[in-house]
C-alpha cells in the first residue's frame, strides 16, 4: 500500500519515508537464524547502519532539525570516528563495533517515537487545512446562495 504523496511537501514526505524505515520490523525467526552466522549478521547490521546513518543525516538536514543533528553527531558520529582511529588492536575492534552498533540502533529506537510524533503533527496539519478549505467552500456557497436570493 503506497502513500498518496501528491499533497505533501518535500520535507513532510521525507519524514513519512523516515517513519516507514524506522518502524520496519524484522521477524524474530530471521534474527534467530542470523544468530548462527554472527559475522555475517554483524556485517549486515554494520552496513545497514552506515547506509541508514547517511540517509538519516540527510533527512535531518532537509527538515532543518539542527538540535537532532547535533545530538546525532555527538552520540553516534564522533565516538565512531574516535574509536576508529584510536583502537588499533583487533580484539577490541569487535567489542567497540558492537557497542557502537548497539548505541546506533538504540538511538534509532528512541528516535522512532519522535519521528512518529512529527508525522502525527503533519497529518493533523493536513486535516486542519482540509477542514479550512471545506469551511471556506461552505462560506462561498452560502454567500452565492444569499446573493442569488
Amino acid at each position: 500500500m503506497e502513500l498518496d504523496t501528491t499533497f505533501y511537501e518535500e520535507d513532510d514526505y521525507l519524514l513519512l519515508q523516515l517513519k516507514k524505515y524506522l518502524n520496519y520490523h524484522v521477524s524474530a525467526s530471521l534474527l534467530y537464524f542470523l544468530s548462527f552466522f554472527t559475522l555475517i549478521a554483524l556485517f549486515i547490521a554494520s552496513l545497514s547502519a552506515l547506509i541508514f546513518a547517511f540517509y538519516l543525516y540527510y533527512v535531518l538536514l532537509k527538515v532543518k532539525k539542527y538540535g537532532w543533528i547535533t545530538f546525532f553527531t555527538a552520540v553516534i558520529i564522533i565516538p565512531s570516528i574516535v574509536s576508529f582511529f584510536l583502537i588499533d588492536k583487533s580484539e577490541y575492534t569487535f567489542t567497540f563495533l558492537m557497542i557502537e552498533l548497539g548505541v546506533f540502533y538504540f538511538f534509532c529506537f528512541i528516535f522512532r517515537f519522535v519521528v512518529n510524533d512529527w508525522c502525527e503533527e503533519i497529518s493533523w496539519k493536513m486535516l486542519r487545512n482540509e477542514e479550512k478549505k471545506e469551511e471556506e467552500e461552505k462560506e462561498i456557497l452560502s454567500q452565492k446562495y444569499l446573493n442569488n436570493r
